[in-house]
């Protein structure tokens, strides 16, 4: 009779982990699916936001502001290439603290060509972007047919802001 229940017990312990097991799979999974759902959600967004006009500026600022809502960020910039001109012009911004936007040569806190086709870096900032109260950002090298033609920049106020769920959406 005892190595009946000591059996049973260990059949019992067996079962729950084997429960424990599924149970922590099968949370697992539903944190993927709805990690995936809002990066969907973000991708309709942005995708909504492009074909709501064909002023490249107000598609440039819709398109910022779903990016932002996407990754609960508060502070974005987006510099393009200027059509016969050297280097990137500031084309979009939002959340910038005052004066900093108007500044005549506000520049990427990284230089875009460093991003070596990289699509997405998060990086710690320092010097003139880290007096304004930045910490991070997550830089996004912006393509077209392949060839970069700017750089999108979600600035964050805290060195850890941008987490690895952040990146994998932003690429």
């Amino acid at each position: 009779l005892q190595a009946s229940q000591a059996a049973l017990r260990e059949a019992n312990r067996t079962l729950e982990h084997k429960v424990a097991e599924r149970t922590e799979r099968l949370e697992a999974a539903h944190r993927e699916l709805l990690r995936r759902n809002r990066e969907l959600q973000a991708i309709n967004a942005v995708a909504g936001a492009v074909n709501q006009s064909l002023d490249l500026d107000e598609i440039l600022a819709l398109a910022l502001e779903r990016t932002l809502e996407a990754v609960g960020a508060e502070t974005g910039v987006v510099w393009l290439a200027g059509a016969g001109r050297e280097g990137l012009a500031l084309r979009a911004h939002r959340g910038l603290p005052p004066g900093l936007a108007e500044a005549e040569a506000l520049a990427p806190p990284t230089d875009p060509t460093s991003l070596n086709g990289t699509p997405v870096r998060v990086e710690q900032l320092a010097g003139g972007w880290a007096g304004a109260g930045f910490r991070a950002a997550a830089l996004v090298s912006l393509r077209s047919k392949g060839n970069p033609v700017g750089l999108l920049c979600l600035l964050g106020t805290d060195a850890e802001r941008f987490a690895p769920a952040d990146r994998s959406l932003l690429e």
